[in-house]
């Protein structure tokens, strides 16, 4: 049966916490609290009675319906005085538990001394909010503690006693007073505050955190591009609050909020200290700082959090960090993570620290992207989609000037792993299976730092970095990494393959070694030296590289297919033999390199079919790099030509007879560089040759007097580097710097050097 009802009405106060409200009508009826609370309880009490803790924090519906009863007002009017009310919207309250959890954890309410003595004791429930600083109504911050024991009154998980009838104008904390412990009974109502203009700064960030707290979705100032809930707006601001205090003095504080020369300020100063280092970590400001600190802390919050973009507020925010830093503290960005704050207010604090960060740490924190973020642990996962080489096509778009890819595809790769990662360059070149140092790769990236167009490099490797993210590789590059090899297109496989019509009899093991080592980095996109086995013949890059180009659209497909049937021996099911992101990612971004589309692959074959054109030449033709060239061969090959195009490497005995090398070199008295282009052999091939005939070779290249006035103009005058001047005469550049010496022409690698001797002459 329901209890009956009481026999006094009291009405409660606007906004009054329950509590309050039956505390004052235990007195009107001059009962115990508890007795009071043993008439109220639904019968039979089930969850158990109403003498328990947290009572305000809120109420079960039968409880409610039985206070609600028994003091005739409505149920919605009892629940609206509890916590409750605020419940997912402001702090989140267990039901099953009556505990409230919030990031502001305090057990205390503040007061105002005029609302109780006005209302003769009545507490509002807005009073056990920490974030609640002033009273709007008598202009005023609110009270911490009772002015007799200088203590707070806890409210939480008790706050009136059982056995008393409740006093609420009277601080309910015990002190020990001659050895024996009893109520302070301090007159709350009488504390001394601090009244304030209404159009004080303290005043009007109250009222600005309120207007913001009764959203349902705050999306203005840093959260226009990604709104959030209240309940992580309000994490925000104690984190931020929390660490803004921590790193700032009060005479700073004064002069950022325009408040230097404020009475309250200097009064506290005295009480606090300069430094406010007590209530620096988010708890404790929370739970115990006096409500100017409070509303000092938000006031700076709030001045960060207003602003319109993140790049804004993290301005804001860096004098701060530095003024901290100068004072010798030592800050990071992981400082200000804990609290679990929104990916914006991650963003704000990784952007005010970005001007100390290197290379390494940018790209770690994704400064790049709009949104920064911490980074993650990198994982198997992570890993998984990231090739040991960056893929070919991607890294053409990526070089950045005389950079050979043998070079930056490595260099490309382990940022790609390090974009986002909590990791170092070592680990990172380790788990892709390289081997690389902090140092070395410093040295490396930079090369492409001074690049204008390095922000936008920055950018593609975090597009990609996401895009992987969400969109995994259909190949798992971490298990191709850990193939067996050694089985990899076998002798009598590549027999079958290879035909003798194209390259000859004599070619066919070292075509073979060339095509299983280009196969063996297209599957496992390692470099070749990786490879477990070694190719009977040592090529250098640039003839691999011919070779290769040179590969038929039959021998291509036949190698594909080989590659495919290892796979699938390597129970490797349903991946591709290779796979490269879509370079739609970045259309809208300028890079260093033009995109490959916009090369002619028409003109490319036509320029190839000529046997006199080697890859250098078509590149020249083109401009563009002599690998671009390769790479379009390699992916829209030419049939085969009727009649084979030159190989640096071929025999030069094969171009070049004893009758021509003798006329060449002895009579018209061409050196062996200049011999060597205009056969297109290497220098080494021909000196080999000549020793072959048994042509005796110069030592040196004499250079006469006759073109000392032609040598000083091309490089004193005319600033020409020794080298290029070289390559004209066709004589090394040692030969060449000997003679410069020995005739008293100055020879110095800086032109202001050259100019100013040409000046002196």
């Amino acid at each position: 049966m329901p209890p009956r009802t009481l026999p006094i009405r009291v009405a409660p106060v606007p906004g009054e916490a329950l509590e309050s409200w039956l505390g004052a009508i235990a007195r009107r009826l001059e009962t115990p609290w508890g007795h009071l609370l043993a008439a109220l309880e639904p019968t039979p009490a089930d969850p158990p009675g109403l003498v328990r803790e947290n009572l305000t924090a809120c109420l079960h519906t039968r409880e409610a319906a039985a206070i609600a009863h028994a003091t005739g007002i409505w149920q919605a009017a009892v629940e609206a005085s509890t916590l409750g009310h605020y419940d997912g919207h402001l702090i989140t309250v267990d039901r099953s538990t009556g505990r409230v959890r919030s990031t502001w954890k305090s057990v205390r309410s503040r007061f105002c001394p005029q609302c109780l003595r006005v209302s003769n004791g009545r507490w509002q429930l807005s009073w056990r909010l920490p974030w609640i600083f002033t009273c709007q109504v008598h202009s005023c911050l609110l009270v911490d503690v009772c002015p007799e024991c200088a203590m707070f009154q806890r409210v939480m998980p008790w706050w009136l006693r059982a056995h008393e009838i409740p006093d609420l104008c009277r601080c309910s904390r015990n002190i020990e007073l001659d050895g024996e412990k009893r109520r302070c009974l301090g007159d709350l109502a009488y504390a001394a505050m601090p009244y304030l203009a209404r159009q004080h700064p303290i005043m009007l960030a109250q009222c600005r955190l309120s207007g913001l707290l009764s959203r349902s979705v705050i999306d203005c100032g840093i959260y226009q591009a990604m709104p959030t809930s209240t309940l992580d707006f309000l994490r925000d601001v104690r984190l931020l609050s929390a660490r803004m205090l921590s790193m700032a003095k009060l005479d700073y504080i004064a002069e950022s909020l325009e408040m230097r020369g404020d009475s309250h300020i200097r009064e506290h100063s005295a009480a606090y200290g300069s430094n406010l280092d007590r209530w620096s970590t988010p708890g404790a400001f929370a739970a115990s700082a006096p409500a100017l600190v409070t509303g000092l802390g938000i006031m700076l919050a709030l001045d960060v959090i207003g602003r319109e973009s993140v790049e804004d507020a993290a301005s804001r925010l860096r004098p701060l960090i530095e003024r901290a830093k100068a004072t010798g503290r030592e800050l990071t960005p992981t400082l200000l993570r804990c609290g679990g704050p929104t990916a914006t207010m991650d963003a704000v604090h990784i952007r005010a620290f970005e001007p100390s960060f290197g290379v390494l740490d940018r790209m770690r924190y994704g400064t790049a992207s709009c949104l920064p973020r911490y980074p993650r642990t990198l994982t198997p996962d992570s890993l998984r989609s990231i090739p040991t080489l960056f893929w070919r096509e991607w890294s053409f778009r990526l070089t950045v000037g005389r950079g050979t890819l043998s070079v930056i595809r490595p260099v490309l790769s382990i940022m790609l792993v390090c974009h986002g990662h909590q990791t170092t360059v070592p680990s990172a070149a380790r788990r892709l299976s390289l081997s690389m140092t902090d140092r070395r790769f410093a040295y490396m990236v930079a090369e492409l730092r001074p690049h204008r167009l390095w922000p936008n490099i920055l950018a593609t490797m975090m597009r990609l970095a996401d895009y992987l993210r969400e969109n995994p590789s259909p190949i798992d590059y971490q298990r191709r990494r850990l193939l067996d090899y050694r089985d990899l297109l076998p002798a009598q496989q590549w027999n079958a393959i290879y035909d003798n019509a194209y390259h000859g009899p004599g070619w066919r093991n070292r075509v073979g070694d060339i095509a299983r080592s280009w196969l063996f980095e297209r599957i496992s996109m390692l470099p070749r030296s990786a490879a477990p086995f070694k190719t009977t013949t040592q090529y250098r890059d640039a003839v691999r590289a011919e070779m290769i180009a040179m590969f038929t659209p039959a021998l291509i497909d036949a190698l594909n297919s080989a590659g495919l049937q290892y796979l699938s021996h390597n129970n490797v099911i349903g991946e591709p033999l290779t796979w490269a992101p879509p370079f739609s990612l970045i259309n809208d971004l300028e890079l260093p390199r033009p995109d490959l589309n916009s090369i002619s692959v028409t003109q490319v074959h036509q320029l190839a079919q000529d046997p006199l054109m080697t890859t250098a030449a078509i590149a020249r033709n083109l401009a563009v790099s002599a690998d671009v060239v390769r790479y379009l061969l390699e992916q829209f090959p030419l049939v085969r030509p009727t009649t084979r195009r030159r190989i640096r490497n071929d025999p030069a005995e094969t171009r070049l007879t004893k009758a021509d090398l003798l006329r060449m070199y002895n009579r018209e008295g061409m050196t062996l560089t200049a011999i060597a282009a205009e056969v297109g052999v290497g220098r080494e091939a021909v000196g080999d040759l000549a020793r072959k005939y048994g042509i005796p070779i110069r030592h040196y290249y004499r250079i006469g007097p006759d073109i000392l006035d032609w040598l000083y103009e091309e490089h004193v005058v005319k600033q020409r580097t020794l080298t290029a001047i070289a390559q004209d005469v066709g004589v090394s550049l040692s030969a060449l710097s000997r003679a410069a010496r020995k005739y008293g022409i100055l020879v110095c690698r800086d032109p202001r050097k050259r100019r100013q001797s040409s000046q002196r002459a």
